[in-house]
């Protein structure tokens, strides 16, 4: 019995396929589709084996590491995901001390990813919030300032707006 020309077609293709993968079975497809997301997963995975640290872990982290190679503490560093933001200042400070260009570069990527994360409460100043008189004190002074500035700038706009507009018309 003679199947239509363009099943025949299929099948061949699909013979060819699963044939050129090194699949010699139907519905090599889906085979070649889970081998594939194996061994992506195999890249994708140590990305969430990072070790969590503070910046407080990390200062004492490097100030281990030291007199170690400086890819080799790179390397170190590339595996740990900080919890608290890495502030400028101790940034610098662990640049100035750390061995190698690599282990810097390792600590901005460290900064830059921590950039959105609260700081640690050691580098929280502990300024209290102004009581009543000193909140109305201050808004009093931004009322002062927006009505000193403010109507001056937009009574200036729309003059030089209705000018050009009153250029337009002609």
């Amino acid at each position: 019995m003679c199947e239509s020309p363009l099943r025949d077609h299929q099948r061949l293709a699909r013979q060819n396929l699963a044939s050129s993968a090194g699949v010699y079975f139907r519905g090599g497809i889906g085979v070649i589709r889970l081998a594939f997301f194996s061994v992506l997963s195999l890249f994708v995975l140590p990305a969430f084996a990072s070790t969590r640290v503070t910046v407080a872990e990390l200062e004492r982290t490097l100030a281990a590491d030291q007199g170690k190679p400086d890819t080799e503490i790179a390397n170190h560093l590339s595996d740990l995901e900080l919890t608290e933001r890495l502030s400028a200042t101790t940034l610098h400070q662990l640049e100035s001390v750390s061995s190698g260009i690599r282990t810097a570069q390792a600590l901005r990527i460290l900064a830059d990813e921590s950039a959105f994360l609260s700081l640690p409460a050691a580098e929280i100043p502990a300024i209290p919030t102004p009581d009543v008189p000193a909140q109305r004190q201050i808004m009093a002074l931004v009322v002062s300032y927006v009505s000193k500035t403010r109507p001056w700038r937009l009574s200036q706009t729309r003059s030089v707006l209705f000018e050009r507009l009153g250029s337009l018309r002609m």
